[in-house]
């Protein structure tokens, strides 16, 4: 049994299937015993496999498919944990490395275009010295989440796009705040993007860029965006 499997069939129906065919086994195996045994078959022995099977069974079942449910929770946290930041709940380096060099030879193979987007918090370093590391970190974590809710599929087509995309992040961001300590802060991002072309030879070279032009864009003033 599987955790689809149950969604497939339901759990109640899964829980009848699973009795009637431990009462068929039970039965079977009762027959088998007496022939050997008494080379008869009694009447109280079909009726005792039938019984104890069909008391038994359903809370066993039932005990088993909410362990494989919770062991499926479990696999599933500890997926995300190896694919996702802890504070922030975005995707870990590692991974995101691993999906933007897939995206990469997606866009060579079949001749798409994307963009990576690099977010800059203006004056975070200020933040943490003021109100301490753990308004910093609430600081990322909302960033992210902003980031994560906005985020579609369709968004980014072109340059042009992936800049619309930015902007729109940019004043969502620029309007949220971080409630701490009964002090509201507001803060800022400075955003860089490249956009993939023929010209560029691997990811980290688009990704580099990317980190070039939001060090462009914070130098020209918070809440900037630079594209390349």
């Amino acid at each position: 049994m599987n955790t689809k499997l149950i969604k497939s069939i339901g759990t109640i129906k899964m829980i009848i299937i699973n009795t009637i065919i431990a009462i068929i086994i039970s039965v079977l195996l009762a027959i088998l015993i007496d022939e050997i045994i008494y080379k008869s078959i009694h009447a109280i022995t079909i009726v005792t496999s039938i019984i104890a099977p069909g008391i038994i069974a359903p809370f066993l079942i039932a005990f088993i498919i909410k362990l494989i449910y919770r062991l499926d929770t479990a696999e599933q946290k500890v997926e995300t944990l190896t694919v996702t930041d802890e504070l922030t709940q975005a995707l870990n380096t590692q991974h995101f490395l691993e999906l933007a060099q897939k995206e990469f030879y997606r866009a060579i193979r079949y001749k798409t275009i994307f963009s990576v987007l690099i977010f800059d918090i203006d004056s975070h370093n200020k933040i943490n010295d003021i109100y301490g590391h753990t308004a910093g970190n609430e600081v990322l974590k909302m960033t992210s989440q902003i980031c994560l809710h906005n985020k579609r599929k369709i968004d980014i087509t072109d340059k042009t796009g992936s800049f619309e995309f930015a902007t729109r992040l940019r004043n969502k961001i620029s309007k949220a705040h971080v409630k701490y300590k009964n002090k509201e802060i507001q803060f800022t991002v400075s955003i860089g993007i490249k956009t993939f072309d023929s010209t560029v030879l691997n990811i980290d070279t688009i990704i580099n860029q990317a980190e070039e032009a939001a060090s462009e864009a914070k130098k020209e003033g918070k809440s900037g965006i630079v594209s390349k």
